[in-house]
């Protein structure tokens, strides 16, 4: 099972891919994971830094 980070970050890629960067909060993704958006600011603090390490997940499998 991964643990929070993991599946923050594989349900930020799913909610940036459906609704575009500008589209996506940080309330919905936490709500998509099944965290609260605290949860999801302390391990981010921010929707650009979650965005960036989902960047970063991405080009690791390249």
């Amino acid at each position: 099972m991964p643990d929070t980070e993991e599946k923050i970050l594989n349900v930020a890629l799913k909610v940036f891919i459906s609704e575009g960067y500008a589209d996506a909060t940080t309330r919905r993704i936490a709500q998509e994971a099944n965290i609260t958006e605290m949860t999801l600011l302390q391990k981010f603090q921010s929707k650009e830094n979650l965005f960036r390490e989902t960047i970063k997940k991405i080009q690791m499998h390249f």
